[in-house]
This record gives C-alpha cells, sequence and structure tokens, in this order.
C-alpha cells in the first residue's frame, strides 16, 4: 500500500493468524469456515479484466463525448432562435409602410 506522506505507515494484519483466532474463538461459535484461501480468492467470481491501463479514461471519454454533445446542441437551439428572431424581425419590417 503506497505510503501518503505526513501519515504513519499501518502495518497489514496478519490474516492467517486472524483467521487461526476466529477458528479457535469460543465467542465466534462457527461450525462451518471456508478456508482463508477460499474466502479470498472465491473459484465463482469472475474477475473482469481490461487491457486498458486506467478505467477512468473510458468514463472520461464518454462524459467528454455527453459535454460536446450538449454543447452542440446549445449551438443548434441558439442558431435556431437567432433566424427566428431575424425571421420575425424581417417579417415586421415588411409589413411596415
Amino acid at each position: 500500500m503506497p505510503q501518503i506522506e505526513h501519515l504513519p505507515a499501518s502495518l497489514s494484519p496478519d490474516l492467517n493468524e486472524l483467521y487461526r483466532q476466529a477458528q479457535q474463538s469460543s465467542i465466534s461459535r462457527i461450525t462451518e469456515m471456508m478456508s482463508l484461501h477460499n474466502f479470498l480468492h472465491p473459484e465463482n467470481e469472475d474477475l473482469v479484466e481490461s487491457d486498458k491501463e486506467d478505467p477512468l479514461d473510458d468514463i472520461i471519454v464518454m462524459l467528454n463525448q455527453k459535454i460536446n454533445t450538449q454543447r452542440l446542441k446549445m449551438k443548434r437551439l441558439f442558431l435556431l432562435h437567432l433566424a427566428q428572431s431575424i425571421s420575425t424581425n424581417q417579417s415586421s419590417k415588411g409589413t411596415e409602410i
């Protein structure tokens, strides 16, 4: 685990020792315990591996595409409003005598 500057380093607990203590504890009253290895690495759990180095890249690309799409929609709405405004002004000038 990377060390964060100005924070004390925490020691990782010895999971084997904690597991043994839980097994032997009269408080836990666990009659059937799975092995520590099976708990940490379940057989039926499929891990999805990505070819990409950083999965956040996909999210950033998707958000940028959505932002660009929204910008294009806003530009279109602005141009449509501007065209309607010009059309209204020209039609009102055409009726003046």
